[in-house]
């Protein structure tokens, strides 16, 4: 879970970390995998300390969950290098959900969907890349997460559905 947040939002509802280890937790129970590793990664230090408290209640025999205070892209790309080295690389789902659009240049997602049995769910956010195109300081955040400029071309749609269309 790349930005996996407090773990629990304001309102006391769960979070990603704990959305994953509960379906874990019935999935192992289920019989099928026998174990499953969770790592999740949030960067901010108030955010992290959140994180760690609410994971830290979650108790399974077939479930491991830590997590790394960190940048996704950076995180990823350590655990990416790691798993390269072993024999047999377990299946291992990725998950890039920013708040926004920052932090998940496309660079990180070749080297992830490089390794065998990899999946990446990336959330898009459109509504944001549309409403903050043309801002000097989205610039390259755009240009990491397209994986190069091509995005400048939606500079010329005209605000709303052909911008996001263009995005898309």
């Amino acid at each position: 879970d790349g930005f996996a947040g407090r773990g629990r939002y304001e309102g006391g509802e769960d979070g990603s970390p704990l959305l994953f280890f509960k379906r874990a937790a019935e999935a192992v129970d289920g019989g099928r995998p026998a174990q499953v590793f969770i790592r999740c990664v949030e960067k901010d230090a108030h955010n992290f300390a959140d994180l760690l408290s609410a994971i830290g209640e979650l108790r399974h025999s077939g479930v491991s969950i830590d997590a790394r205070n960190g940048a996704f892209s950076e995180q990823a790309l350590e655990s990416a290098a790691r798993l390269r080295k072993w024999t047999t690389v377990p299946p291992v789902f990725w998950t890039a959900d920013p708040y926004g659009f920052r932090g998940v240049p496309l660079s990180t997602i070749r080297v992830l969907m490089s390794l065998p049995r990899s999946e990446v769910l990336i959330t898009f956010m459109v509504r944001d890349m549309r409403r903050f195109l043309g801002e000097r300081n989205h610039q390259v955040p755009l240009t990491e997460f397209f994986g190069g400029d091509d995005w400048r071309q939606c500079l010329s749609q005209d605000d709303g559905e052909d911008r996001e269309q263009c995005l898309l």
